[in-house]
């Protein structure tokens, strides 16, 4: 049997509306993020299916409890959040995490009000990039292409800057943290004229 537990955050994870379906197998603990992985982890010692809904940020009260052999997926679009959650209910010899972040996100056709993920910014940049001719590509990363791209210094990672990023809307954050798209975008032309020691065709993006 699959349950929900949130702490007090039924409506930012949504599972206000599972608990209009099924007020018997969902439970609001309060404000007690360590209690909520704690109680998930007692209900699956007895063979119940329990999901954990919460915001990243307050899970660092229970982190503790979660972070030893632990199965971490990240979906990127609706499509993959969907199998992510099955995949997670099959999974019944270790605990599994997922994060999905908010925003308007792409993918499979879902009811109103879905969220979604920072997939949307770098197809936004490679649609700007593409502009200028620039094509891109997805590769696996594996450990050793890391260590080596980063050997040859052909790797540029794109990250949230080492400092406070103030309270605001999720858009204003990303601006302020060089996260959106035209972000991405001007870091890549940036590693393009590096590695291909060149300039670019003069385009203007905005």
């Amino acid at each position: 049997m699959i349950v929900a537990i949130h702490a007090a955050v039924g409506g930012g994870t949504g599972l206000d509306l599972f608990q209009k379906g099924f007020p018997d197998r969902c439970f609001d603990v309060g404000i007690a993020g360590q209690h909520t992985v704690t109680f998930a982890a007692g209900l699956a010692a007895e063979g119940v299916k329990p999901f954990c809904a919460t915001c990243s940020s307050f899970l660092q009260r229970g982190f503790d409890q979660v972070r030893f052999a632990m199965v971490v997926m990240a979906p990127s679009c609706k499509a993959e959040l969907m199998h992510t959650v099955a995949t997670a209910a099959a999974i019944d010899d270790q605990p599994s995490c997922f994060m999905y972040l908010r925003g308007n996100g792409i993918g499979a056709v879902l009811p109103p009000n879905n969220k979604g993920t920072p997939l949307e910014r770098c197809v936004a940049a490679s649609e700007l990039l593409e502009v200028l001719g620039i094509p891109r590509f997805c590769e696996q990363l594996f450990g050793n292409l890391i260590h080596d791209q980063e050997r040859t210094g052909k790797w540029r990672a794109v990250m949230l800057p080492d400092r406070y990023i103030g309270h605001g809307s999720q858009t204003g954050q990303v601006i302020e943290a060089g996260l959106g798209s035209h972000h991405i975008a001007a870091t890549v032309l940036s590693f393009y004229r590096q590695i291909r020691g060149a300039p670019l065709p003069v385009h203007r993006i905005i």
